[in-house]
């Protein structure tokens, strides 16, 4: 079984960094990491028990980020990160400044213009794909029942692939 990598253990690293940005490990953002430390398959017992003596011990965000080095590492982290600050109530202003930072940092070093040259062939190469599937359904149109040619159609108006 695959370990969890150098990228993700700083991820995991900051998402207790997280609970400290308000200054205050609440009783509910401890329990939250250590159910995601024990669910973690990838995390050995060495570093299950590392993580979780490491939650007695703050740690700012901008300490680790850097030591994680895999975008979708980075992602992962600010997923979760709504979810550890709402098990005590409301987002604190600290706490939103350092989501927004992780954004703004994550965002930075992605190519908006290469992925939406990607999403602009993709969608062309739907549109091809669907067309030639509606001609090929259309062309065998006449052997279906009345209540296939009656789904069809409302699927149509509907906007559902058919």
């Amino acid at each position: 079984m695959p370990q969890a990598t150098d990228s993700q253990i700083a991820m995991w690293r900051a998402a207790i960094a997280l609970t400290w940005v308000d200054r205050t490990m609440h009783e509910a953002e401890k329990s939250r990491l250590l159910q995601y430390f024990k669910d973690n398959i990838y995390l050995n017992d060495a570093q299950r028990a590392q993580l979780t003596a490491d939650l007695d011990h703050p740690v700012a965000v901008q300490d680790v980020w850097g030591e994680i080095t895999d975008t979708l590492d980075r992602a992962h982290l600010i997923d979760i990160a709504p979810s550890l600050f709402a098990t005590h109530g409301a987002p604190t202003p600290a706490e939103k400044a350092v989501y927004d930072k992780m954004m703004a940092d994550q965002m930075a070093t992605i190519d908006t213009q290469s992925l939406e040259a990607d999403f602009a062939a993709i969608r062309a190469g739907e549109g091809a794909g669907r067309a030639g599937d509606d001609a090929l359904l259309r062309s065998e149109f006449h052997h279906w029942g009345p209540l296939d040619k009656l789904v069809y159609h409302i699927d149509k108006m509907l906007g559902e692939d058919v």
